[in-house]
């Protein structure tokens, strides 16, 4: 919880999703220990708005972009 307050100070510390990842995207990126922070920015407040777990499907989910094949995720059970 202290990463994400201390963005209250400075909020556009962290590399923005389309820096990173490029997809175009209003979101920030923060990794926590074994978590995914996003936020975005509006009028200087920081709302964060989803936070997954590193071994959460987080492309996917908010991007729909799928990184596993069907086998993959047929072998796994997933």
């Amino acid at each position: 919880m202290k990463r994400i307050r201390d963005l209250s100070v400075n909020p556009r510390q962290c590399p923005t999703v389309k820096g990173m990842l490029g997809i175009e995207s209003p979101y920030y990126f923060l990794h926590v220990e074994h978590n995914c922070v996003f936020y975005r920015i509006d009028n200087d407040i920081v709302y964060v708005t989803d936070i997954y777990h590193e071994r959460e499907d987080f492309m996917g989910k908010m991007f729909g972009i799928k990184l596993r094949t069907k086998d993959s995720m047929d072998y796994w059970g997933e």
